[in-house]
């Protein structure tokens, strides 16, 4: 692939630019900041688009030139001797449009071949490797990078390159996807080692259901039986049941006529002592009549007594009137003389008054005076202060005292003060530009650690799960081993358990022998049970008979008989120990049988499948592990490199920023000079001595006006005090004045006459009524009258109210002698009813304790019949338990058969998952890509080498299990690159360089991004005279600031910015060679020319029209705040 034609619009700082490359090397020069590496950008973005934007970090709409909304690139290439031409346009805030062409030869035009982002792109991909095409660019900083990397990062850096980092993370990545199926075929095999466990669960269940069945047919007998004793029992329950409801009845009764007949008698009692009291009462009827007549004639008396007191309590009211009067006419002779004078000083102060008035006047003449007298003192300190300040001021600039000749020199100072701040902007600027040099160095940094540490983290979080599995592992399998020393008493390993199966087949058949031997035993028991019932009848019969034999019925003499119960007795005791011999050894086969049942349990719980692919899973692990750790100790150590890295450019880019700091500190402290020298007014200094001048002549004015107006003041201060003396002495009197004035009111205001007469009249009037009704009180003693004839009124009134209940009580006597007769008849008759009730009640004959005991069998049998049905109804359910429980082992045995068939399939599948996750490890294609690059790169790197002419034999790249060496060899010698001189690096590094473009970017073009940064003028030249001799790529394009390298190649691009906006000055080529170079060349031209035309075309038509009004307007591109990719 070599680069043509780059067409940018409105790309950064760039506003219409055409950059040509041609074949061989091309040096692009130009100041810093000048938009140089924004070309090598433009090409970036052309070839990537977004891809660019995101490996990068950047925003594309920052690249956007300023005040414009659109930016265009379009770049013409030739891959494989075809040419194609890609272009890419934004707009602000939205998405980027592409579109990629491809020349058609025969008829002279742009075929499109892809439009948008995605279709472009893969069509890229197709033409170029554009994953890569970073190779191709050696950022600024980064000529030898690849020499300057530890052996270790060497290596992770051409992995990096090869994409086997992608490779190993899909080898880890699938890891967990076999193990997670693994973990399902662990779990199959769990489950069908439950298979025989099944089975034997299923032969008990059918063993208990048909023993469940016979139960329930004996249950349904004995209920049958049970029913008929239940309704027995019911029947005579019901009899006894029917007498008790009877005699419960009639005891009822019983009770009921025995309250009525203590009802009576209470009701009779009651009446008889009703009739005792209505006599009592007869008796106090009469002294209680006497009472009532005396109650209204004490009522009259006490109604006049009250008015009395309201006549009485008039008269003292008019009584009080006439001495108030008498008061105030007297106090009206003592306050005449005070109403005199007080008429007389009003008059005296009304005068005083007219006369303040009138100096009133000429005293606010001396505030105004005095107001004006302070304001002008306010403005002479003020202009005296601006004068000190200034002079302070000065003093503090210059360190010396101020005058009006000096202050006039202050505009000379301010034009040396401005030069030496801009002298100092300048120098800032440069430490600025070190400062973004050192910043994206650290971000490149940061961003390897932050990646660094992802895989730090990741590797950590696959340790930690991986040793999570491992103790899950462990585990089971310690758990395993102290189950199988529990049940063999000895150690365990891995052929013990996969021996289990062979020992459960043991047990069982050993199982199998005691229950055939224990049926055996069970057998002879019952032979030796049934011959001792025979001993026994026989025994029985023998001695029931007295002389026939009870078999044969033949003469059985004494002795004969004696002698066959002595044999019976021989036997029975024979059949007696033969029985004990059995059952103790039932006993110890049933003893033997369920130690050998309680192992077999046991063994069935260990799982010999589950247990083997645990062990072989954690053997894995272990496995795994050690690689994760390995890998998680390099990682850790690579980023300790990182740190240390970090740690220097921190410390770089500190003295960098203290330098900058001193600048700042020494321009601050000019500025603020500068400032305090402008803040200094030479005019406002002169103004404010004439102001003091005038203000002093003004002042002595104001003081002289004063002094006249002073005497007025005086003379009005003195009526003031006259003034306050005649008021003081004027309130004293108006208080006697307003006392005069209420009591002259009030002697007007009373008619004493009516007073008088008023009195007269009232004390007739009580002397009146006492004499009439006979009172006995007295006018003063009145009130104490009325409140004891109260008091009698109220005992008399009780009085009253009694007599009127006695009076109703004695009415209702008669009533009450009636009732008493009625009810002593009705006592009578319920005492013969009790009688009568008692004689039935004996007749029923009913016993209490006799009908307890018949409830008491009834419920019995009730009981048992109840347990019998709830014991039917629970084998029922057991048998119906067994059926479901059956239903379900059968069921499991079917998904068992399903999962023997799936854990097949599995098993295949797991061995051919890692058989491909295998292929992807470091051991498989990963060693096979690296074993195969590394002989490539060395072949070509010798090639690209060997044209700078230096006198070595070639290079060698080496690589082992964790590193990769560069050594060149010379005379069997073997010569580290670390001791090579700085240009033996450099065309090292550019053949390293060249030949990974070759390889990996499939591209026949190098970039160098300022490859002089940090080398001395004499390494500089060394770098031109290699770069000058190097043959290893058809294009070789140098970015570079430096002016040497101006004279130093074929062709040059040299870019500078004039009021924002960067311009390519001229394209000069310096060819030596004549004929076919030549035509070549300008045949390159024309195509150049045709490709303008095409990009001026763009995509929509628009994008030239509005090129050329930015230029012509002249639109100013202001300082971006967002730095290109490789511009600092």
């Amino acid at each position: 692939m070599l680069l043509d034609t780059l067409h940018i619009v409105n790309f950064r700082s760039h506003k219409n630019t055409t950059a040509r490359f041609q074949t061989g090397t091309t040096v692009i020069v130009g100041d810093n900041g000048s938009g140089k590496s924004t070309i090598i950008d433009a090409v970036l973005f052309a070839l990537s688009g977004e891809k660019w934007e995101k490996r990068e970090g950047l925003k594309l709409d920052n690249f956007i030139g300023w005040n414009n909304e659109r930016m265009s690139v379009s770049l013409t290439f030739a891959a494989d001797g075809v040419k194609y031409r890609v272009q890419r346009s934004k707009i602000l805030n939205r998405s980027t449009a592409a579109s990629v062409d491809i020349w058609d030869e025969n008829n002279k035009f742009w075929k499109n071949l892809a439009n948008r982002q995605r279709g472009v792109d893969e069509k890229l991909g197709e033409i170029l490797n554009l994953n890569e095409i970073n190779t191709s660019v050696v950022r600024q900083g980064e000529l030898t990078r690849i020499l300057q990397l530890k052996p270790r990062e060497r290596k992770e850096y051409f992995h990096k390159l090869l994409n086997l980092e992608e490779m190993e993370k899909f080898y880890g990545d699938f890891r967990k996807y076999v193990e997670d199926y693994k973990n399902e075929a662990n779990k199959l095999a769990g489950k069908i080692s439950g298979e025989n466990e099944k089975k034997n669960r299923l032969d008990e269940r059918q063993k208990e259901k048909e023993s469940l069945k016979r139960q329930r047919d004996d249950l349904e007998k004995e209920i049958e039986k049970l029913k008929d004793d239940v309704e027995g029992k019911k029947r005579l329950c019901d009899e006894a049941e029917a007498k008790k409801d009877r005699h419960q009845k009639i005891s009822n009764e019983i009770y009921i006529s025995e309250n009525n007949i203590k009802n009576v008698q209470r009701i009779i009692d009651e009446k008889e002592k009703e009739l005792k009291e209505i006599e009592e009462i007869e008796k106090k009827i009469p002294e209680l009549r006497e009472d009532a007549k005396k109650f209204e004639t004490l009522k009259v008396k006490r109604d006049e007594a009250g008015k009395i007191l309201n006549l009485k309590n008039q008269y003292i009211t008019l009584k009080d009137q006439e001495k108030e009067y008498n008061r105030h006419n007297s106090k009206i002779s003592e306050l005449q003389q005070a109403e005199s004078d007080y008429n007389i000083i009003s008059k005296d102060i009304e005068n005083l008054k007219e006369k303040i008035s009138e100096l009133k006047i000429s005293v606010e003449d001396i505030k105004r005076l005095d107001k004006q007298e302070e304001e002008t003192k306010k403005k002479i300190i003020y202009c005296r202060n601006y004068i000190k300040d200034t002079g302070e001021r000065y003093f503090s600039i210059f360190s010396e005292v101020c005058d009006l000749e000096k202050i006039k020199k202050i505009p000379e100072h301010r034009e040396i003060l401005q030069k030496e701040i801009a002298e100092l902007m300048k120098e800032r600027e440069n430490f600025k530009g070190r400062e973004q040099g050192l910043n994206a160095t650290l971000k490149i940094l940061d961003e390897q650690k932050r990646a660094l540490n992802k895989e730090i983290e990741k590797a950590k979080n696959a340790c930690n799960e991986t040793e999570k599995k491992k103790n899950i592992c462990d585990d089971y399998i310690k758990e395993t081993e102290e189950r199988y020393f529990r049940i063999f008493n000895k150690g365990c390993n891995l052929e013990k358990i996969k021996n289990i199966p062979a020992e459960r087949e043991n047990l069982r058949k050993e199982i199998e022998s005691l229950m055939k031997e224990r049926e055996n035993f069970n057998g002879k028991q019952q032979e030796l049970n049934v011959t001792l019932k025979n001993l026994e009848k026989q025994k029985n019969e023998l001695l029931k008979t007295e002389s026939v034999c009870p078999v044969c019925e033949s003469p059985l003499p004494d002795n004969k008989k004696a002698n066959l119960l002595e044999n019976i007795a021989e036997n029975n005791e024979k059949a007696v120990n033969e029985l004990k011999e059995i059952k103790a050894k039932i006993k110890e086969t049933d003893l033997n049988k369920n130690n050998k049942d309680k192992i077999q349990k046991d063994i069935e719980d260990i799982n010999t499948d589950w247990f083997i692919a645990k062990y072989n899973e954690r053997a894995e692990l272990n496995r795994d592990l050690e690689e994760i750790k390995k890998d998680k100790a390099d990682k850790e150590a690579k980023e300790k490199e990182y740190e240390d890295d970090e740690y220097k450019k921190n410390r770089e880019l500190e003295e960098n920023r203290n330098a900058l700091k001193n600048f700042e500190f020494t321009k601050n402290k000019h500025e603020e000079r500068l400032k305090a020298v402008e803040n200094i007014n030479s005019e406002l200094f002169v103004e404010k001595h004439k102001e003091i001048n005038e203000l002093n002549t003004l002042t002595e004015k104001i003081k002289e006006d004063k002094i006249k107006v002073n005497t007025k003041k005086k003379e009005y201060e003195e009526y003031i005090t006259r003034l306050n003396g005649k008021n003081k002495i004027f309130n004293e009197l108006k208080k006697k004045h307003d006392d005069y004035i209420y009591s002259k009111k009030f002697v007007e205001g009373t008619n004493i006459k009516a007073i008088n007469k008023d009195t007269e009249k009232i004390s007739g009037e009580i002397n009146a009524i006492i004499q009439t009704q006979n009172l006995p009180c007295t006018v003063e003693d009145v009130e104490h009258y009325i409140t004891e004839t109260k008091k009698q009124l109220d005992a008399l009134e009780r009085n009253n109210k009694l007599l009127s209940r006695y009076e109703g009580e004695i009415k209702n006597k008669n009533e009450i002698i009636k009732i008493t007769g009625e009810e002593k008849t009705t006592y009578e008759n319920l005492l013969m009813s009790k009688d009568e009730l008692t004689a039935k009640r004996t007749e029923i004959n009913y016993s209490e304790e006799k009908h307890k005991g018949i409830k008491k069998d009834c419920e019995d049998v009730g009981k048992r019949h109840q347990e019998a049905d709830k014991n039917l109804g629970i084998t029922k359910t057991n048998i119906e338990n067994c059926e479901t429980v059956i239903g379900e082992i059968n069921a499991d045995l079917e998904k068992i058969e399903g999962a023997k068939k799936e854990e097949e399939i599995l098993n295949a599948f797991i061995n051919f998952s890692t058989k491909i996750r295998d292929g992807f490890g470091r051991n498989g294609m990963q060693k096979d890509i690296s074993q195969s690059f590394f002989p490539i790169l060395e072949m070509y790197a010798n090639n690209l080498f060997s044209t700078f002419g230096f006198p070595y034999d070639g290079v060698e790249i080496f690589e082992d299990e964790e590193n990769c060496n560069i050594n060149l060899k010379k005379e069997n010698n073997t010569i580290s690159s670390a001791s090579l001189s700085g240009g033996e690096k450099s065309a090292l590094s550019i053949a390293l360089n060249a030949a990974l473009s070759k390889i990996i970017g499939k591209a026949d073009f190098l970039i160098l991004d300022e490859p002089t940064e940090s080398l001395d003028e004499g390494k500089i030249g060394e770098l031109i005279e290699i770069l000058k001799e190097f043959k290893g790529v058809s294009q070789l394009i140098v970015i570079s600031h430096d002016r040497d390298f101006k004279n130093a190649t074929r062709s040059r691009l040299e870019i500078y910015k004039e009021d924002g906006i960067s311009y390519i000055a001229g394209e000069e080529s310096e060819n030596k060679e004549d004929g076919e170079d030549g035509e070549d060349d300008d045949k390159d031209d024309e195509d150049g020319e045709d490709d303008d035309k095409d990009d001026e075309d763009g995509e929509d038509g628009e994008d030239g029209e509005d090129g050329e009004d930015d230029e012509s307007k002249g639109v100013k591109n202001l300082t971006n705040t967002q730095q290109g990719l490789f511009e600092f």
